[in-house]
């Protein structure tokens, strides 16, 4: 009886973060209209964040409840599933694959992939110290501060098909994303609540609970988003909300958990796993966005199989492995 109400409780969690996902996405693309920002600025930092904040929301709560390693599984998966089946659906949902001809996305994915595997570099003690934490925060304050000290990459004039958003229509969207926040935060608090059980049930640590169970519910408003992008051949979209999102998620966020409260990894066989497969995914994707620099149907076959592995190696190794 407490599995299925639980279950019941995650999966209207779910529902409630994705739902206020949309919305939080909708309203922060209304208020960037209205400030005038580039289309990458409002992919790479403001859908970013906003589909973000779903895995801020559970990495605060189970950071303040003691249990941060939630959080470390929820990042670790989530990074893999958008590199991989994240990216490769919207671009099998694309007509001719994704381009990344432009300098910034160049740039922006050397970035991403780096601080994506940062987190792997500092846990070889076993353990995210307060120290860290502060290193990883630190690195996403310089990051962001490069990418907005060229003016060029910020502002940019209404197209001609475009108009100014009235006052009224600012501030209305504005407390939606107050809203969706607190959605969301009901939402995070819903899943943290029900992984408990769920680690109980299945006999599995926390860890991996976050990479299958949270990481993939949490990556399901930027992949919705993505697939949507990828149909409507808004490409920029795609790389820049997947990239924003992963160096948020492994830098300021994780950051943030652990300066809350170190992460301690005990499973040695589930971090060498979930290790291994975010190196593979950051390499490969590193390796199709940089071959003529586009990423084509094939190539979204090849990450999505490597996801596919990933998940087919944890589900037979985890009678050994736990």
């Amino acid at each position: 009886m407490e599995f299925i109400l639980a279950l019941l409780i995650f999966i209207i969690s779910c529902i409630l973060m994705v739902y206020a996902s949309k919305m939080l996405v909708g309203a922060l693309s209304k208020v960037a209209l209205f400030l005038r920002v580039r289309e990458f600025i409002i992919a790479s930092f403001l859908m970013a964040f906003g589909t973000s904040i779903p895995n801020l929301v559970v990495g605060i709560i189970s950071a303040l409840k003691g249990m941060p390693e939630l959080s470390l599984g929820d990042v670790m998966g989530g990074n893999i599933f958008d590199i991989t089946m994240a990216i490769g659906l919207a671009v099998l949902f694309s007509n001719q694959g994704i381009p990344a001809q432009s300098r910034t996305v160049q740039k922006t994915s050397l970035i991403a992939i780096g601080v994506a595997m940062l987190p792997l570099l500092l846990m070889v003690d076993g353990q995210l110290s307060r120290g860290d934490g502060i290193i990883m925060m630190a690195l996403y304050l310089i990051y962001v501060f490069w990418f907005f000290s060229d003016p060029s990459r910020i502002t940019r004039p209404y197209e001609k098909h475009e108009k100014c958003p009235k006052v009224e229509i600012f501030i209305k969207n504005f407390f939606l994303c107050v809203l969706g926040i607190i959605l969301l935060i009901a939402g995070g608090y819903g899943i943290v609540e029900t992984a408990t059980v769920f680690a109980q049930f299945f006999g599995l640590p926390l860890a991996v609970i976050g990479v299958f169970v949270v990481g993939i519910s949490n990556c399901l408003p930027e992949t919705f988003f993505c697939i949507q992008a990828g149909r409507n051949n808004q490409e920029w979209m795609v790389l820049g909300n997947i990239m924003g999102g992963v160096i948020f998620a492994a830098s300021f966020l994780l950051g943030l958990v652990a300066f809350i409260h170190p992460i301690t990894i005990a499973n040695i066989t589930f971090s060498v796993i979930a290790r291994f497969f975010l190196v593979l995914a950051c390499l490969f994707f590193l390796v199709f966005v940089k071959t003529d620099k586009q990423l084509t149907k094939k190539e979204a076959l090849g990450l999505i199989v490597i996801y596919l592995w990933f998940l087919i190696t944890e589900i037979l190794l985890r009678n050994y492995a736990f």
